[in-house]
């Protein structure tokens, strides 16, 4: 078990989880016990997430807009459990026969050809191992017959029909493999994440204006959301404003710009105010832009703010926040409805900081402007300092 995890921890991190994969409780508790500091384990490599945003994709194509009250879940998706190299899901029995006709490989009587190209599967005693013909990476349906996958697949199938797996030459199907993944290869990480939080896409539906549908599709190499009916690329964890640690880690590079260099630049474009001069750094120019009496504990709370922004906008897992905008853009979807609670999104450093504090913030605040006469210079170990030994969890 990851040390600061206490059980009250994990209990909220498991009820965290499941807003993103609606495992039963106990089951999300012990795979969170089991695991790595992650709440959602990324896929391991890159043949599974490759793996994984295939399928994905075949899905999206075949389904399009649907409403997941009626498929018993997002493509027919119950619950699903993500782990480091492996994906298991529960599919709804009556949807087993659109995942085959989504999957299975199939080249038609014209010579055409319908599936993912590429897929193969294994039975187990209690599931269906969905993998590549030629990767270790693969999918588990979970409590899947192999009688039901069987007459799944045998649905598909029409006269004149030939399933990939019958086809002694290759050639063809690998170059269409080929396509497929040179087809999503920019946006496989996106996709293989949504995948892994499919059920985020339950409360999606659930947004006004939605009809209770959703629809995805990728489309240039990007992942795009057309629930709304207009061609949105911002993924379901910032629509939402999904707890932060439901969300992945992201390829995308962040400016190597510093948060001072943001904040002073900002003002260089501002409007300045009659007999206000321009401030002379980045604390006292947030101090301005925040509307706050630039005092020494404000200066001293400002600059700590800058750092931890620094510390956070340097980690993968805030690459999301640039795409579509950055902070500023997803502030303007405060009024789009969220999942885990209302309000803008919180500020660069924000979460980190809260997650520290079992205190109110405004204690915080007011024992953290001591710090400095302590001698304390940087943020994140004054918190410590100031929060009990053991009080995180």
């Amino acid at each position: 078990m990851h040390s600061s995890r206490t059980p009250r921890r994990l209990s909220t991190l498991a009820e965290m989880r499941r807003l993103a994969t609606r495992e039963p409780h106990q089951l999300a508790l012990a795979e969170l016990t089991r695991s790595s500091a992650e709440v959602v384990p990324a896929p391991g490599g890159a043949p599974q997430e490759m793996w994984e945003a295939l399928v994905l994709t075949a899905l999206m194509d075949h389904y399009g807009a649907h409403r997941p009250a009626e498929t018993g879940g997002p493509y027919g998706i119950r619950h699903i459990t993500p782990r480091a190299g492996e994906l298991v899901v529960h599919v709804e029995r009556n949807e087993l026969e659109r995942w085959a006709r989504a999957l299975v490989p199939v080249r038609q009587a014209d010579g055409s050809w319908t599936g993912l190209a590429g897929l193969r599967w294994t039975v187990q005693d209690k599931g269906v191992l969905l993998h590549p013909a030629d990767s270790t990476a693969h999918l588990v349906l979970a409590r899947t017959f192999a009688r039901d996958w069987h007459r799944a697949v045998a649905a598909t199938i029409g006269t004149g029909d030939t399933t990939a797996a019958t086809v002694r030459d290759r050639s063809t199907e690998a170059g269409l493999e080929q396509a497929q993944c040179t087809r999503i290869a920019p946006c496989a990480g996106t996709v293989s994440a949504l995948l892994r939080r499919v059920m985020l896409l339950e409360p999606l539906a659930q947004q006004p204006f939605t009809g209770g549908s959703v629809e995805f599709q990728v489309a240039a190499g990007q992942l795009v959301d057309h629930t709304l009916n207009t061609a949105r690329r911002t993924p379901p964890w910032l629509v939402l404003h999904a707890p932060r640690p439901l969300w992945p880690r992201s390829a995308t590079v962040v400016p190597a710009r510093s948060a001072a260099e943001d904040v002073l630049a900002f003002m260089a474009r501002y409007p300045q105010l009659p007999g206000v001069p321009l401030p002379a750094d980045a604390p006292r120019a947030l101090c301005l832009l925040a509307g706050v009496d630039g005092g020494e504990a404000a200066l001293t709370a400002a600059a700590w703010a800058l750092q931890v922004a620094d510390r956070v906008l340097a980690d993968p897992a805030c690459g999301y926040l640039y795409e579509e905008g950055g902070w500023t853009a997803n502030r303007r979807r405060v009024h789009e409805g969220f999942l885990y609670d209302s309000g803008p999104l919180d500020p660069p450093g924000a979460g980190r900081l809260i997650e520290l504090s079992p205190v109110g913030m405004k204690d915080l605040g007011r024992e953290s402007a001591f710090l400095p006469d302590r001698g304390v210079r940087d943020p994140i170990r004054g918190i410590a300092e100031i929060i009990p030994e053991g009080a995180t969890g």
